[in-house]
């Protein structure tokens, strides 16, 4: 255990022992009083407060949903103090100017304030990271899984690679009908026959 996570621990069980040293005095005030700060101290050690100044969208992003949360920005948000402003534009800033296929490898999610776009073969960034998080479970390298994303012409041994996991699709799901096939395996042949049968180059 880090020097950081003991140190948290130890404050979440004194906040408990003056918890059940109060209750004990029949000092209910302060039981719930110390109760409530040991669950604080409890959630902020699961859900540790992202980095204030993050250099990348997946920061960014986690810095944004963690803000989206707390009332205290949203207050000083809204009420157009000047500081809130500045990181909440700088944090959206960092996703705009991000590599869309980075983002979904990184799984850096959109924030409530950017709106979800594209149709047919350009997916929204949530089925992207959806997308990433599939291939991943079925030991897909992220190198051949940012080649599916960026819809490009890949060399031999890429459209060699994506016949063989179409045939492996395919023979996995043979008496399923189509209808049947789990969301993430249409999207995976659709993609997949793009690279191994390349119509176009870059």
């Amino acid at each position: 255990m880090s020097e950081d996570a003991a140190a948290a621990q130890s404050a979440i069980d004194s906040a408990i022992a003056n918890a059940n040293a109060a209750e004990a005095a029949g000092n209910h005030a302060g039981r719930i009083e110390a109760a409530r700060a040991a669950l604080a101290l409890k959630a902020a050690q699961f859900r540790p407060e992202p980095q204030a100044n993050p250099s990348d969208a997946k920061g960014a992003s986690a810095r944004l949903a963690y803000l989206e949360k707390d009332a205290e920005f949203r207050q000083a948000f809204f009420a157009g103090h000047p500081a809130a402003r500045e990181e909440f534009d700088r944090l959206n800033q960092l996703l705009a100017n991000a590599d869309p296929i980075e983002r979904a490898l990184t799984g850096a999610g959109r924030s409530s304030s950017e709106a979800e776009s594209g149709s047919g073969t350009q997916s929204m960034l949530k089925d992207e990271i959806s997308f990433v998080a599939d291939g991943r479970a079925a030991e897909i390298p992220d190198e051949q899984l940012a080649l599916i994303l960026k819809h490009r012409v890949g060399t031999e041994a890429d459209m060699k690679w994506a016949q063989q996991q179409l045939s492996a699709i395919y023979a996995q799901f043979l008496r399923v009908p189509l209808a049947q096939w789990p969301p993430a395996a249409r999207r995976a042949v659709t993609e997949l026959a793009a690279i191994a049968s390349p119509t176009e180059t870059e």
